[in-house]
């Protein structure tokens, strides 16, 4: 079992595009149309995390003036594939996409899509279980719950 923590990586993310703000902000520039969905984004479930992600930032804001919005909207895969034609030998990648990117870097394995973990146990299993009961899901309460980094150059 392979598994590599997503919030390093969306912090990497964040200061390595911090300069470019087109890519991070891409939600708020695009040009949208009222009677049709054209992105991901423009969901209502897309649009009622990002809402819920914006309340959380304004509110830590209050008490923190200094930091800055880092917010990201993670699309997570889970499923397996079969190697070599035979079913005992199968992978069960765990891949998560940031979706309010802009697409052109969505698909981008490192840049917009990370490989999270990787295991060959069988569904249900204790490795599979603990992917998520023990790593992958205390990331996302802690994303969720709204988490707090220093940057490299001391910035929050």
């Amino acid at each position: 079992m392979v598994y590599r923590e997503i919030i390093p990586r969306l912090v990497r993310l964040f200061e390595e595009n911090r300069e470019a703000p087109h890519l991070l902000d891409y939600c708020e520039k695009r040009i949208r149309s009222d009677d049709h969905i054209e992105d991901i984004m423009d969901g209502d479930v897309a649009k009622s995390a990002v809402r819920r992600m914006r309340e959380k930032y304004d509110e830590a804001r209050l008490t923190h003036p200094e930091l800055m919005d880092g917010s990201f909207c993670l699309i997570e895969g889970y499923d397996g594939i079969t190697l070599f034609q035979r079913k005992a030998d199968s992978m069960w990648p765990l891949m998560v996409t940031v979706a309010n990117i802009h697409p052109s870097l969505r698909g981008t394995l490192g840049v917009g899509t990370y490989l999270v973990a990787a295991h060959t146990a069988p569904t249900g299993s204790v490795a599979a279980q603990a992917i998520f009961l023990q790593f992958f899901n205390r990331e996302l309460e802690a994303l969720a719950d709204g988490t707090l980094v220093t940057l490299a150059d001391g910035k929050k």
